[in-house]
């Protein structure tokens, strides 16, 4: 499938994904990328949801929490504060406002947008941006507290039905920490490493430094994407667009992943204004996982391909 404008970020729900474009635009996919909705709005959000039934759109746009009903003549809520974040789960909304140095975390009504729950984490650079990520456990979720060039950091934040409970994840200035699917272990990168770690003391199990796949990789960075795979092994995307495939029991990159329509060239066949940079390349953007164990990969800004993900691990038995 191509849209007719970038794709700024993708949401997934219980049907499929929700993508914001550059129109801005919000389009609703399901599982094999047929359109089942289209939401114009007004300026680009902070961030977006669907939720689990695929009835309710929320959107945080820095002065509101919106909730808008998908079907026609549907309900519809507003909460008005600094929101910079949201994410649907089962039966619920996490929201995140901006306090100065802190950020206030919300667990809300999908229906009416009321608070149930609410706890503060720090923010330690100050008015930084936050994104949401999921956790195997169904009531917790990652918060990435980002803040540019002053750094980012990771929070684990927990609904027990009473309370939400949050922990700072280490170490700072990484990408979102991806968990396995047992909770007990993490995966951390940043510019330099992956690191696999344990929760909660953050002992480093073993790391794989970057560049390990060649010496071309010296002149392609690591990149901002890395999905756990079934079979104990993990991807981890280059800058260049390059997608990786490492195995955590020994903590080495054994293959590269092409999705099928689009191979590895070359940066000058891919950027023609580039001409005469032959560095291996790929037009991988990002990914989201989705439901039903597929995910949707992003392609030169624009195109969305579909996979599962057992088919990125080459674990015999996934």
């Amino acid at each position: 499938m191509v849209l007719d404008a970038r794709a700024l970020f993708a949401r997934s729900w219980s049907g499929g994904w929700a993508i914001l474009s550059e129109k801005p635009e919000i389009v609703i996919v399901d599982k094999a990328l047929n359109v089942v909705g289209r939401v114009e709005i007004g300026s680009k959000p902070e961030d977006i949801a669907l939720t689990s039934d695929g009835t309710m759109l929320v959107v945080a746009d820095a002065q509101t929490l919106s909730g808008r009903s998908i079907r026609p003549s549907g309900s519809r809520w507003n909460v008005h504060g600094n929101f910079i974040g949201c994410r649907a789960a089962t039966d619920h909304i996490w929201a995140a406002e901006g306090r100065d140095d802190e950020m206030e975390v919300t667990l809300r009504d999908p229906a009416t947008g009321n608070a149930l729950r609410t706890t503060t984490v720090a923010d330690p650079f100050g008015g930084s941006a936050v994104m949401f990520f999921a956790h195997p456990n169904s009531t917790s979720t990652i918060l990435w507290v980002v803040a540019g060039q002053d750094g980012q950091t990771a929070y684990l934040a927990t609904d027990d039905g009473t309370a939400i409970r949050a922990s700072e994840i280490p170490p700072r200035d990484r990408l979102p920490p991806v968990f396995l699917a047992d909770g007990n272990t993490y995966l951390s990168a940043g510019d330099e490493s992956l690191e696999h770690r344990r929760w909660p003391n953050a002992e480093c199990i073993a790391a794989l430094p970057w560049p390990a796949a060649s010496e071309d990789d010296q002149e392609d960075p690591a990149g901002y994407e890395v999905e756990v795979l079934p079979g104990r092994f993990a991807s981890w995307s280059s800058t260049n667009g390059r997608i990786y495939i490492v195995d955590l029991d020994h903590m080495r990159i054994v293959d590269e992943l092409t999705i099928a329509g689009h191979p590895v060239r070359t940066v000058e066949e891919l950027y023609p204004t580039l001409r005469g940079d032959r560095a291996p390349c790929g037009d991988f953007g990002y990914s989201q996982l989705g439901p039903d164990g597929l995910v949707l990969t992003v392609h030169a800004r624009t195109q969305l391909v579909v996979s599962r993900l057992c088919d990125w691990s080459p674990d015999p038995a996934r």
